[in-house]
Parts: C-alpha cells; structure tokens; sequence
C-alpha cells in the first residue's frame, strides 16, 4: 500500500470516536431480513469511515462561547419632554 518509507500519521491530536456497538436482540429478529429495520446512523458510520482513512481531519467539539445579552433603554433625550401648557 505505502511505500516502506512513508509511515502513516493522523492528521490531528483528537482521536477517532469509537464505533458504537449495534446488537439486535433476539425478541426483535424476524424471519426475512427485509422485515428487520435498519440500526445506527448512515451519516455518522460514513463520517467516520473518512476520519479513519484519513479523507476528514477528526476533531473535539468546540463549546458555543456565550453571546453578550443587550439590554434596550431609553436615551434622555427622549425623557426629558414636558407637558404644553
């Protein structure tokens, strides 16, 4: 696959998440494999697959900083109005 001198790195510190364990239990399986509903998430075995060939550079989640709270108020100008007499 590579030649003896090219020595394989991962791109990032992160490691791989590890695959989850998909069990199905004796109760759900059914007679036909058409009748058994699909386990897992397609879209994160494929993420994955790329992390672990290398295609997609694994990371940790980054936390969603907080946003400043603005508050409204009124300027003084439009406080210091006076009744017509």
């Amino acid at each position: 696959m590579f030649p003896p001198c090219v020595v394989w790195k991962p791109l990032t510190a992160a490691s791989i998440p590890e695959a989850p364990l998909e069990v199905v239990l004796p109760d759900e399986l059914r007679d036909s494999l058409r009748l058994l509903k699909p386990e897992g998430n397609l879209l994160k075995d494929r993420f994955r697959s790329m992390m672990i060939r290398g295609k997609v550079e694994s990371r940790r989640q980054v936390a969603y900083t907080k946003q400043k709270k603005y508050t409204v108020s009124e300027k003084w100008s439009y406080k210091d109005w006076q009744l017509p007499k």
